[in-house]
């Protein structure tokens, strides 16, 4: 079932310094709904028309590397390369995951040599574990299984998937690794370590279970910032 964790941007707030034209509302060409839902957070925000880009995108909740990378980062990079966009909106039917990096040919060729490194060392604790051999030579073994193993995530591309949201923060960055997590640049103790020219994007989503409860959302939305929330709290 679809998320129902649900992000809808008050564009007319100006704590934020945002303006319905600083908006890019992405949605699915390939589902009709997610123009619909598109359309209507545009005329309730008053977002610019412009600012709808439609993608040829998978109607699943999935999307390959191969594919985001051609059919979603690509053709949106293009879209709002003469644009001030500071904020990125995903919309109901846009896909919620990015699968994992693909081995190339040559990368499965280094990972089978790696896994025979690996299997020998394993293979040289076991026998030094056998032997009752010095704690000191054997810990040493041991850690360099460790080394191998995490070598093995990186060249296997183990934890390369993501969530689509979290991959459009980094859309104007350059070629960055795509092994779990990004040190996030603003954070005080990466601005060193970490550094680029380029901050990441925000981004939302506006989705949920059905394309109506997710423009049922915008509604409340705006009707809470006309009227304020009211009503008790236990």
């Amino acid at each position: 079932m679809r998320l129902a964790t649900i992000l809808v941007l008050a564009v007319a707030s100006s704590g934020f310094a945002l303006e319905p034209k600083d908006v890019i509302v992405i949605a699915n060409k390939n589902v009709p709904a997610s123009r619909d839902v598109a359309e209507h957070y545009l005329a309730k925000r008053k977002v610019p028309k412009e600012n709808l880009v439609l993608l040829d995108l998978p109607t699943g909740e999935d999307i390959s590397r191969a594919d985001y990378d051609s059919k979603l980062a690509a053709p949106l990079r293009k879209a709002i390369k003469d644009r001030n966009a500071k904020v990125l909106l995903a919309v109901y039917g846009v896909p919620l995951r990015v699968g994992g990096q693909i081995l190339t040919d040559d990368e499965k060729k280094k990972l089978a040599d790696h896994d025979k490194t690996l299997d020998a060392a394993r293979k040289k604790v076991a026998e030094l574990e056998k032997a009752k051999a010095d704690e000191k030579e054997l810990a040493e073994a041991r850690g360099q299984v460790q080394r191998l193993q995490q070598f093995r995530r990186l060249y296997a591309h183990e934890e390369s998937h993501a969530c689509v949201d979290s991959e459009l923060m980094l859309l104007l960055w350059k070629p960055y690794p795509l092994d779990r997590w990004v040190m996030n640049p603003l954070n005080f103790r990466a601005s060193e370590k970490y550094p680029t020219a380029q901050p990441p994007l925000m981004t939302a989503r506006l989705d949920g279970p059905t394309p109506e409860i997710a423009k049922r959302l915008v509604g409340v939305a705006v009707a809470v910032e006309a009227k304020s929330l009211r009503g008790a709290v236990a």
